[in-house]
């Protein structure tokens, strides 16, 4: 009889009252007697089984031919057998009723088709039997506060520092990494999870544990790739509301996959601008190294939960002039920046120097000196322009100097909620390190990873921008309804080739009322000539061909049409383009228009991550540039805003000279269509663009457009 699936992470997987070792060696140098070796030195209390057919004792502990041989069924069983003996070994497990085991073999879905099959069995054991398996190609997991070290990883081999940080993560190799790390920085683990290859439990289900989990107050995360983006967000806000701040290291972080779909916007979109955007919209921090995701949990630790900050302005305090400069650099690229401080502050601060012209950086070598440094440490932190204060500390000449510089920085934190930190490269007294983290205020070596640690934590402090909960409706009904219509025969009608042509894809963005130049099919010369003398200026003619999405690369665009001649070259240079195309197309006139510059905007689906709105600057060589931007859907119009008036297009229409004010206003309105559109046409769709949307001194206009529709069969 198959047994209804349970849910999540069983509580008995980190508190077992006992645990099953199958396969453990009898042989000290082989790595399968490790995890029995590690489980014993790490103080595991509970009752420990071994399986071993081949020994009648190992390491001091009776040893059972087979899993049903024991005179008990274990909680946890860990399975250290060659992937065939693996999946038999599962299959004894859940016959006896073990709870969850721990696949620690290789040969699975890693290792070719053989494995993938022998992958999928295991599964079905779950839902055959109810066990839960983490694995298969798993180092284990950790467990300080229980002393559950099952595993045979390196770090398994010690009696890591209990703490309140857990960790999941894709790579079990990196746990000795980050557990060294760790321990460095005096920071205590709760939980490691390696997720190995997800049979089963995957890394979202060890998430939601985490954030139920009372011995849990940051979650780390080193990911590899998702199973559901909406998911992630429903767990996310969860963590969000219990106060525990998340940071993700995103391994694998190259455009390489997005190369595989047809538009401009897929390619351009992949999966590392698709993660970012997701945790962007999850309020999640993304970081670029072990020592930036350890640096955050440490600062992560320091601010009292419901913190916000205001914004991103850092206080910088030094005792030196280039010390200041290397911190101001180091913001940059971070979206940080050095705040200006308050006139009220620059006031007191020139009281005390005894003369004008101080800005932050703040070098207390020129505010009193450093035995005065406690006066100034406490107003820059003090100023309302500042959410975090940085200080960059070295080997000054006087120990009394240094001291007083370092207790003046313990000062400052004790009367205030924002984080503090401090760079010292060159280390500093260990009784000043003591003295400093006594009050929350962590010591750094590395100001790279510091400053990043820092970013992610003002990140993680704020709300992230309100989504909606469905797409917003179009802005007049008769639009919605021809939208809808449209919609319904995209989805229904036979023989549908997979990419829309423009002058299709354009009709839909009309629709949904988005303004689109003047185009039109033309049978003949005299109509193309006709078409030129309405539009009172040069025109562009197109070859229009099922299939073929990038006209320009084929030959059939031409462009600054403006004279008859000209008009009839091109027809003539097209018709004979047409002539060797594998399906028949047709000649679409359009009428030529000029801007200040060219976007490329959209809407990808990637799954199983969700629908983003992307972008970015467009035009012929928008892949070249590759400077896009995503935004996770459904958004809010306040989300579109922020969104556009961030990155590169952002820094464009801020710019003094931009001509049109209500730009993007007018951008936030093409996405707001866009999004209504994708809505519309439901899961059909698999990536549409407007390439280029001109923008200038008039409101945008699409000049060319793609849709692709996902394969027959791969939408419901």
């Amino acid at each position: 009889m198959t047994r209804p699936r349970p849910g999540g992470v069983p509580p008995r997987l980190f508190h077992p009252r006992s645990v099953a070792i199958v396969g453990a060696s009898a042989d000290p140098l082989k790595l399968s007697h490790r995890p029995l070796e590690y489980l014993r030195h790490g103080g595991y209390e509970g009752e420990i089984f071994v399986v071993n057919a081949r020994a009648s004792e190992v390491a001091g502990l009776r040893s059972y031919a087979r899993i049903a041989d024991l005179p008990a069924v274990p909680d946890v069983a860990f399975l250290v057998v060659p992937g065939a003996q693996a999946l038999q070994a599962a299959t004894e497990c859940a016959r006896l009723g073990v709870g969850s085991a721990v696949v620690a073999s290789t040969g699975f879905a890693e290792a070719g088709d053989e494995g993938a099959q022998r992958q999928l069995a295991l599964t079905a054991l779950t839902e055959e039997w109810g066990i839960r398996f983490i694995g298969p190609n798993t180092n284990g997991l950790y467990a300080t506060h229980q002393r559950l070290s099952l595993g045979y990883n390196a770090a398994h081999a010690q009696r890591l520092a209990e703490g309140p940080v857990s960790i999941i993560s894709h790579s079990g190799a990196l746990f000795s990494t980050l557990s060294a790390r760790m321990n460095a920085g005096a920071v205590g683990l709760a939980k490691f999870v390696a997720v190995g290859n997800e049979a089963d439990l995957d890394m979202l289900d060890f998430f939601a544990y985490l954030v139920d989990d009372p011995q849990t107050q940051v979650i780390l995360l080193v990911l590899e790739a998702l199973r559901d983006g909406e998911r992630f967000l429903e767990i996310a806000a969860r963590a969000r509301a219990a106060g525990k701040p998340v940071a993700v290291l995103k391994l694998g972080t190259t455009q390489a996959g997005a190369a595989s779909t047809n538009a401009h916007s897929s390619r351009l979109a992949g999966s590392a601008r698709a993660y970012r955007a997701l945790l962007d919209a999850a309020g999640v921090a993304q970081v670029s190294s072990v020592e930036a995701l350890v640096a955050f949990s440490r600062l992560a630790l320091t601010h009292p939960s419901g913190w916000q900050p205001r914004g991103v302005g850092l206080g910088v305090l030094t005792a030196s002039g280039g010390g200041g400069t290397l911190i101001a650099d180091a913001v940059v690229g971070h979206g940080l920046e050095v705040a200006a401080l308050d006139r009220a502050t620059a006031n007191a601060l020139t009281a005390i120097k005894g003369s004008p012209g101080l800005t932050n950086p703040l070098d207390v070598t020129s505010i009193g000196g450093t035995l005065r440094s406690g006066e100034t440490a406490k107003l820059l932190a003090a100023d309302a322009s500042v959410d975090a204060v940085v200080a960059f500390l070295h080997t000054l000449p006087s120990a009394q100097g240094r001291a007083a510089f370092a207790r003046a920085i313990a000062e400052a934190r004790r009367h205030s909620a924002k984080p503090h930190l401090v760079i010292a490269p060159g280390a500093l007294p260990a009784e000043q390190v003591a003295l400093l983290a006594a009050e929350d205020v962590p010591v750094f070596s590395d100001s790279a990873s510091a400053i990043e640690a820092l970013a992610a934590t003002l990140k993680t402090a704020r709300p992230p921008l309100a989504h909606t909960s469905a797409s917003a409706k179009a802005p007049q009904a008769r639009d919605a309804e021809d939208v809808d219509g449209r919609a319904a025969a995209l989805q229904v009608e036979p023989g549908q080739p997979r990419v829309l042509n423009e002058v299709a894809a354009m009709k839909l963005f009309a629709g949904a009322g988005i303004a689109c130049v003047a185009r039109g099919f033309v049978a003949d010369p005299a109509e193309a000539r006709a078409f030129a003398a309405r539009c009172g200026g040069p025109i562009v003619l197109k070859g229009v061909v099922d299939g073929v999405e990038h006209k320009s690369d084929a030959g059939l665009v031409h462009l600054h049409l403006d004279t008859p001649e000209k008009v009839d070259h091109a027809f003539a240079q097209l018709q004979r383009a047409l002539a060797d195309m594998p399906v028949p197309g047709r000649i679409c006139a359009q009428q030529m228009m000029r801007g200040e510059v060219e976007l490329i905007v959209g809407v990808v689906h990637e799954a199983p991550l969700g629908r983003f709105l992307l972008l970015g600057m467009g035009g012929r060589y928008a892949e070249a540039i590759d400077d896009v931007q995503l935004l996770r859907m459904p958004a809010s119009r306040a989300a579109m805003h922020a969104f556009v008036c961030s990155g590169t297009v952002g820094r464009v229409l801020n710019a003094a000279r931009w001509p049109r004010p209500r730009t993007p206003e007018d951008i936030v309105d093409v996405l707001d269509r866009l999004q209504t559109l994708a809505t519309a046409l439901g899961p059909a769709l698999q990536a549409m663009e407007i390439n280029p949307l001109l923008i200038g001194d008039a409101a945008p206009v699409a000049l060319d457009a793609l849709m692709v529709l996902k394969p027959e069969g791969d939408h419901p």
